[in-house]
């Protein structure tokens, strides 16, 4: 799977803990059974910035991704 995301910035060699919002989509390749052909899938967050979170920790020096994707 590959993401096109944008999620704000935090200066490289700066190290803080915070939380990032924003929104994530892509393609997929979705299987279509034992002998069918693989098709191309779009996927993403949704409109809720809530749905993709990135937290970062600079204390224990830990960074956790959540990325939601809405029912389709």
């Amino acid at each position: 799977m590959r993401l096109a995301t944008a999620t704000g910035e935090v200066a490289v060699g700066s190290r803080n803990s915070s939380v990032l919002t924003g929104w994530a989509g892509g393609l997929v390749e979705q299987e279509n059974g034992l002998n069918a052909a693989l098709t191309i899938a779009p996927i993403g967050t949704g409109t809720d910035s809530n749905n993709f979170v990135i937290q970062t920790d600079s204390v224990a020096n830990l960074v956790q991704v959540s990325i939601l994707t809405p029912a389709v």
